[in-house]
């Protein structure tokens, strides 16, 4: 065989090993351990619950939540909406529901102080005017089963600071189908939930700022969001800053207890997954650009190899046609446990484009963060450090 041949065996063997490992972590994150569902409807709390959501230009998304919202089976709740200084009705639907529903409250903010962003300085505002003794953050775009807000009081009476749940995926168009269950995909593959819940590496926690509960002492304790106040990416920044105080952490996966449709449009995807793909710093510009380079080039190989093996032929194409299997396993996977929809055929043919679009928004993200003015999202420029 040549160095040619040796090289392309080398990078066929790489892929399918990586998409083991993929495999691997997938396996890991969707084990039954660490799944939540409702709880049954015998199991109840006392313990109060705040809903804290920061809300800026939703008004398409903030009725259908506040609906699944004053729905809930826990008597014990409140819910705080802080309009971020938006530029549509969503202050007035807000409005409108808290004039009929108590338990609502909205609070006008006016956009964030300097050195915070935006989403930060809402849930800070939020918090000022919560009551609870459970802190409940959940963005705009959310759903939520009836009985969402009682399972967390009865899981965080276990003992627990901390509940970080993983949303169920609502992806209803090709376009979500595509490309969405790639990024879910690759981040889930790298989640370990036992070290994630090792008090040992709080650097292994995940966050989710569509779904997270925080007991009010030792988030307060640990200086709240004022803590990563110019963090763009605060919900990783948040619960690992709260394990390095000393909280008591866990990780749950709950597609049937809440769900999240992301972005509604192919304009969204590209700004809302370009804005947090890549990470840098403006401190450590050029090791960060190094870091993402060096992972969309083993991205790259991964997901587009087998058209490569495929075009080249020969038991390259046996490899490749090994390697794609693997793809599709691990993209069922996303799909069964974690979207919402039933996905049909197409999206499974097709995901050679959600690789490539993964790989451009990775680099879309990482060119707006060296070159650019930072991620804009929702109208805003977020230039603050990532985690």
């Amino acid at each position: 065989m040549s160095a040619l041949d040796w090289l392309l065996w080398a990078i066929a063997a790489g892929g399918a090993g990586g998409r083991l490992l993929a495999l691997r972590g997938l396996g890991r994150v969707f084990d039954p351990r660490w799944r939540l569902d409702p709880a049954p409807a015998g199991q109840t709390s006392t313990t109060p619950v705040s809903v804290c959501v920061p809300a800026r230009n939703e008004a398409g998304n903030i009725a259908r939540l506040l609906g699944s919202l004053v729905a809930q089976d826990h008597p014990h709740l409140e819910i705080v909406v802080v309009d971020d200084a938006s530029e549509d009705a969503t202050a007035t639907l807000v409005a409108e529901v808290a004039a009929r529903e108590p338990q609502v409250r909205l609070v006008r903010g006016s956009g964030p102080a300097p050195g915070w962003t935006g989403k930060n300085y809402a849930l800070h505002l939020a918090t000022q005017h919560a009551t609870g003794e459970i802190l409940l953050f959940v963005d705009a775009d959310t759903y939520h089963d009836v009985s969402a807000v009682r399972t967390v009081a009865v899981e965080m009476d276990r003992g627990l600071d901390v509940l970080v749940v993983l949303s169920g995926q609502e992806v209803p168009s090709l376009a979500e189908q595509v490309v969405n269950p790639f990024f879910w995909g690759f981040l889930l593959s790298l989640v370990n939930p036992a070290e994630a819940e090792d008090p040992h590496k709080p650097d292994a926690a995940m966050g989710n700022g569509q779904f997270a509960a925080f007991r009010r002492g030792p988030y307060l304790a640990a200086g709240g969001h004022g803590a990563v106040r110019d963090r763009t990416i605060e919900d990783v920044a948040l619960v690992r800053h709260l394990k390095r105080a000393g909280a008591r952490y866990a990780l749950r996966v709950g597609p049937r207890l809440t769900q999240t449709r992301m972005y509604r449009s192919l304009g969204e995807i590209w700004n809302g997954f370009a804005k947090n793909a890549a990470f840098v710093d403006k401190a450590h510009k050029p090791r960060d650009a190094a870091l993402t380079l060096v992972a969309v080039g083993l991205m790259a190989q991964a997901e587009l190899w087998p058209l490569a093996g495929l075009a080249l032929g020969g038991e390259l194409a046996i490899l490749a046609v090994v390697q794609w299997v693997l793809i599709l396993w691990g993209r069922s996977i996303v799909y069964r446990k974690l979207c919402v929809e039933p996905v049909g055929l197409l999206p499974y043919v097709l995901q050679p484009l959600g690789g490539l679009a993964g790989c451009l928004l990775v680099l879309e993200s990482l060119r707006r963060g060296l070159f650019g003015r930072g991620a804009v999202w929702k109208g805003r420029h977020l230039a603050g450090p990532s985690v």
